[in-house]
């Protein structure tokens, strides 16, 4: 698949997670084959007023490359003032995020609230093509926030310069538990003539396989299926090419961890940012492995980078001479689908 300049080929794309795809997530999702990786879902008034915060979301290295930014926003004016600025960092795609269902986010006009205002959409659409130059745009969307509209808004997408778009097969008012009809990605994709992309609940490789077969989209990106989990990338591109692609094994998963703990400190420090941020990512690392209800109260309970390390290398030896007994995963799996951080669910 083109976008822009660059081909990402057959290759998974890495969605936008706020709190999630930073640096460290994004260079380990590059290492194991990623084609197109994004930056966490910014602030369109945040890049317009220049606020910090939402401006180091946007910083990347140029081997990042091909990378997209995200923009979060409903007001045309404002959103189309945050491209001038996103152009100057000259990232591969800007993508509107007419997908999110939280409601925090929903009831300020924001995500999947978007769906209920097609010829806003438009608008905005194409205001934001008008002020990206030669830097493609796209739509992150769902079948619609209450009502399935998804063929109408695919089609005005479309009509003001959208380059793609990348379609969840949900409403917005569905749970993250219910799964997605992929069906829906077949229709869009037979209803406009730009580049598809099919997203939602792909948390394997085979599912990835599996939703171009059914679908015959143009790519496919993956959510929370990456999460603690770069191998989906580089074992995807494996049985794409015939080759065998094992799932990784312990060792796979700590060396794995070790490193991207490590882009964490560098990122972020040893400071109490980094500290956290390392903790969820152990957590997801080792989730499917047995020992995991052992783990999870020795990680949120440790106060240092020295302690948390510690910890991992504890639960790597006993995992090595399989101390733990034998994890309950499928629980793990549903409590993982109804909440990333499953760690918190009664």
């Amino acid at each position: 698949m083109l976008i822009g300049k660059y081909n990402i080929e057959d290759k998974l794309i890495l969605a936008p997670m706020a709190e999630i795809t930073d640096k460290p997530f994004r260079e380990m999702a590059k290492k194991h084959g990623a084609g197109l990786t994004f930056t966490q879902m910014i602030s369109a008034k945040g890049v317009v007023y220049s606020e910090f915060k939402t401006l180091r979301k946007i910083a990347f290295s140029k081997d990042e490359l091909p990378i997209g930014v995200q923009i979060l926003g409903c007001e045309p004016s404002c959103i189309a003032e945050s491209v001038k600025e996103i152009v100057k960092y000259s990232p591969s795609v800007i993508d509107l995020n007419a997908g999110c269902p939280v409601k925090k986010i929903t009831k300020l006009g924001f995500g999947t609230a978007l769906l209920d205002k097609p010829k806003k959409l438009g608008e905005i659409v194409y205001k934001m093509k008008k002020n990206a130059g030669n830097i493609p745009v796209s739509v992150k969307m769902r079948l619609g926030n209450k009502t399935n509209n998804a063929l109408e808004i695919s089609k005005i997408v479309e009509d003001n310069g959208a380059d793609y778009i990348v379609i969840h097969p949900k409403l917005g008012t569905q749970s993250s538990e219910i799964k997605p009809n992929w069906e829906w990605i077949k229709k869009v994709k037979e209803n406009v003539k730009i580049p598809v992309v099919g997203n939602g609940f792909v948390f394997t490789a085979e599912d990835a396989i599996e939703m171009k077969k059914q679908t015959g989209c143009d790519a496919v990106m993956v959510s929370r299926g990456a999460i603690g989990n770069p191998f989906i990338f580089s074992r995807y591109l494996k049985l794409t090419k015939g080759e065998n692609a094992q799932f990784p094994n312990v060792e796979d998963v700590y060396s794995n961890l070790l490193e991207h703990i490590e882009k964490i400190k560098i990122e972020y420090g040893k400071n109490i940012i980094g500290l956290h941020n390392a903790k969820k990512h152990i957590i997801w690392y080792f989730k499917y492995l047995n020992g995991i209800n052992w783990l999870i109260p020795k990680v949120l309970n440790s106060k240092s980078c020295n302690e948390l390390f510690n910890v991992i290398d504890e639960h790597y030896k006993k995992l090595m001479k399989n101390e733990y007994p034998q994890s309950d995963t499928e629980s793990i799996k549903r409590k993982f689908r109804k909440r990333i951080l499953f760690w918190l669910l009664n």
